[in-house]
């Protein structure tokens, strides 16, 4: 009895707390000081932790928070020990340039979850290219031009109305309605009918179901046990956050059903 106490005891404790904690901090030292991005600039603690980063994620502030970092330490800057952001047009171009070795992170398959990658979350260079290049002949300039730019351009002439109208009798939120207009247009395109949210003058459940999957997968990315957490809440709020994916799906079928009633026709 005397010898388990004193092997429990507070001061055993303590030691052993202090032991894994100085443990601890001499791995990440001796990692960061180990790290190939060491010589690129960034704020002190982005060297050793990514809690910041994901801080600013999650509460919706991370493209605020890395302007204010490029504006400090210039184009190229490390934002997490293993993370680096660029604002330069070369890097831009080396970055997403076809066979450049970039490839897409596990956050492109956080958003499908247990689904089927697609091409827009497929992080296989091969896979993807084999899939886009079924898409490539209607994307084309001239199948563009021939298809698109005249829906495109109405689509515009009606933003601007919308825009003059409102700025007219207060100010317009300019970011809002051209954000209405690009999701009108390629709701014309996928789905064979626009969402009509420039005539609304709001998002519909579609484009709302896209916002509450996006926050699910930066919830699930992030910070993976909370999003497990809240996923088990039964109120209505945290529902809508953890299963819109099936309203998406439902639109997904809609499509590819005009798309063949258009060819049929």
């Amino acid at each position: 009895m005397p010898i388990t106490m004193t092997i429990f005891s507070p001061t055993v404790a303590v030691v052993c707390l202090a032991f894994v904690a100085i443990t601890s901090i001499v791995r990440i030292v001796s990692t960061a000081r180990r790290s190939p991005l060491k010589h690129i600039p960034a704020p002190w603690y982005a060297t050793f932790t990514h809690h910041v980063l994901k801080y600013h994620t999650v509460t919706g502030r991370r493209m605020f928070y890395i302007d204010a970092l490029h504006r400090r330490y210039g184009p190229v800057v490390r934002i997490a020990p293993e993370e680096v952001s660029v604002a330069d047009p070369d890097g831009y171009v080396a970055i997403h340039r076809m066979g450049s070795g970039f490839n897409k992170s596990r956050f492109y398959m956080d958003f499908i979850g247990r689904g089927e990658p697609g091409i827009f979350t497929m992080t296989d260079p091969k896979q993807h290219a084999a899939r886009r290049k079924l898409f490539a002949r209607a994307f084309t300039v001239s199948s563009l031009r021939e298809n698109c730019e005249a829906l495109v351009r109405e689509k515009v002439e009606l933003t601007i109305d919308r825009i003059r109208s409102e700025a007219v009798r207060s100010s317009a939120d300019v970011h809002e309605w051209w954000s209405l207009m690009a999701t009108d247009v390629i709701g014309q395109l996928s789905f064979g009918e626009s969402f009509e949210m420039l005539e609304n003058g709001k998002k519909n459940n579609y484009v709302q179901a896209l916002d509450a999957v996006v926050s699910a997968t930066t919830l699930r990315y992030e910070l993976p046990l909370l999003h497990s957490f809240v996923s088990r809440f039964p109120t209505k709020s945290m529902r809508h956050l953890t299963t819109t994916r099936g309203e998406i799906a439902a639109y997904s079928r809609k499509a590819v059903d005009n798309m063949r009633q258009s060819k049929n026709d």
